[in-house]
């Protein structure tokens, strides 16, 4: 069975280099998106991880981490979609602390075929994102991503041309009333649903 969990490194380190530890597997060893020298520690992570909230989807049985993901805050760092693509937040949102930017979806390649992974990551999301306030999410998406989760009910809009970041990349962004209207984390993020299969399992 399937638990999920909001992971933060002052309060689960060992648990958080779980996360790191898949991220390098997927980020550096399976999609080559990053360079294998530049973590010598077989740890993927950057200056955003202390500026998110961090979330883990693990197998009860094993406790084995099966994917994970990240929800950037606002900060004095502003979003990796803003230094990369050059894109006016300021402009595109009146309040930049209702954005969060999605990102580090991470799932190793044997566990691909549960959707039920992702699925129950951006239920995590949609929750995290209501007590924070937030109503628009963004991200830099690889090639195939955006597919994937327009089958899950998940759309957002690209507002932007492809670069190499990590990978072809292309930045991504909407209202999450917009993104997730048919989506499962949608009546989560409104309150409408209190308690579902994720949620109850959420240890927030």
């Amino acid at each position: 069975m399937l638990k999920f969990a909001r992971i933060q490194p002052e309060d689960h380190p060992e648990c958080f280099r779980e996360i790191l530890r898949l991220r390098y597997n997927v980020y550096c060893l399976e999609r080559g998106f990053e360079k294998v020298s530049d973590h010598p520690d077989g740890l993927e992570t950057d200056v955003y991880d202390n500026r998110s909230v961090h979330f883990a989807a693990f197998y009860e049985s094993n406790g084995e981490v099966a994917g994970t993901v990240r929800l950037i805050k606002n900060s004095h760092l502003g979003f990796p979609v803003e230094k990369h693509f050059g894109l006016d937040l300021d402009r595109m949102v009146g309040c930049r602390d209702q954005v969060c930017e999605i990102s580090r979806l991470s799932v190793p390649r044997k566990y691909r075929s549960d959707y039920n992974i992702v699925r129950g990551l951006f239920e995590c999301v949609a929750l995290e994102s209501r007590r924070l306030g937030v109503t628009h999410w963004c991200a830099a998406m690889a090639q195939g991503l955006p597919r994937l989760l327009s089958k899950q009910d998940i759309h957002l809009k690209k507002i932007g041309p492809e670069i190499e970041f990590h990978g072809p990349r292309a930045p991504y962004f909407g209202r999450i009333d917009d993104i997730a209207s048919r989506h499962n984390a949608y009546a989560l993020y409104r309150g409408d649903l209190q308690v579902g299969k994720v949620a109850s399992s959420l240890a927030l």
